[in-house]
């Protein structure tokens, strides 16, 4: 079993990086092992073959392909949830992305009611952030079994891109961290928690902004249901200690998830590593937390502590809010290099 989750979870980060970077990533993260590396290729390649065009292979010949009002262009990536189009807005002109998941590519029926619920709920839930942090919602429905959700179109690298190449410093490194803060800590303040905070899902725009995108696994904080029975929310690495043990959270799980991206971007590795899901899980919900130091001797000692703090196993040790953390973090820093 634990086999196959490995396979799963591979994967899922393989979908994260660009296509063309899969293979490279897959090379790594599978070396020594050709037996889990064949296995995440054939994934990939059922993926693809069953999700190619998703549903322009089922619209009938025209002059040009809609889903919605939206006239589509080409593709723009694909995740876990589906695939992003370009497209645009005949109406004014306004270039979007389209996110598309075709319901009936899933074997269960209740998979694929939880995946349309998902999809709505990323609407919901981001359609009532009005922030230039995160990414604007601007329509939601469905077309036969084809669910879409149709966004701002933003133009830039993800975090996760940024990161495959020359190392970040320091400045921007925290510049990154601030806008994101200020970003979650203003949908936490309206009950939306986005339970997904990673790399991925954090875009670099050119001329320094970044926005946060996909609020499809956010949850408001009200307590209603937020998983299907059976279905962990969120990408292990990331996670928080009470998202993996299924409790209730509110904004002091992204605030640790954001603490485990500003510890890969200030020392070059994730704070919880592992070859296995069962193994990394135990480790962010008990282990002792790893020295930010160790890996980069260039932080001060303090940094050791605001992480200890950002990464509490409990929520109540750690900063109330994202920008907490991230002031605590860059006072630190700036006092150990003024």
């Amino acid at each position: 079993m634990e086999f196959y989750q490995r396979v799963r979870q591979l994967f899922e980060e393989a979908l994260d990086h660009p296509e063309a970077e899969r293979e490279p990533f897959l090379q790594t993260a599978c070396s020594g092992d050709p037996t889990l590396l064949r296995a995440v290729e054939r994934l990939l390649r059922a993926r693809n073959s069953s999700s190619t065009s998703l549903f322009l292979e089922t619209a009938p010949a025209a002059s040009e392909t809609r889903i919605g009002r939206f006239v589509i262009r080409g593709e723009l990536g694909r995740g876990a949830m589906g695939v992003v189009y370009d497209a645009i807005d005949p109406l004014i002109g306004r270039s979007v992305a389209v996110k598309v998941i075709r319901l009936e590519a899933s074997t269960e029926p209740q998979q694929a009611e939880f995946l349309r619920e998902r999809l709505f709920r990323e609407a919901r839930s981001a359609g009532q952030l009005f922030h230039p942090g995160i990414v604007v919602i601007l329509d939601v429905g469905q077309q036969g079994d084809t669910a879409f959700i149709a966004m701002e179109r933003v133009e830039g690298k993800s975090l996760l891109q940024t990161l495959a190449g020359p190392p970040i410093d320091v400045v921007q490194a925290l510049e990154i961290l601030r806008q994101t803060s200020a970003a979650l800590d203003y949908a936490h303040e309206r009950g939306v928690v986005h339970r997904d905070i990673k790399p991925a899902n954090i875009i670099l725009q050119d001329g320094g902004l970044v926005k946060i995108a996909d609020f499809g696994i956010a949850k408001f904080i009200s307590g209603q249901q937020a998983t299907a029975t059976g279905v962990v929310m969120g990408t292990p690495s990331y996670m928080s200690p009470e998202q993996i043990e299924s409790q209730q959270v509110d904004g002091r799980t992204d605030q640790f998830s954001l603490a485990v991206v500003a510890f890969e971007m200030l020392t070059g590795t994730r704070p919880f590593t592992s070859d296995s899901i069962s193994a990394l899980t135990y480790m962010i919900v008990h282990a002792e937390r790893p020295s930010a130091r160790a890996a980069n001797p260039n932080l001060p000692e303090s940094a050791d502590e605001i992480f200890r703090t950002g990464l509490a196993k409990r929520p109540e040790e750690r900063y109330q809010t994202c920008s907490q953390f991230v002031a605590a973090l860059t006072a630190a820093l700036k006092s150990a290099n003024p």
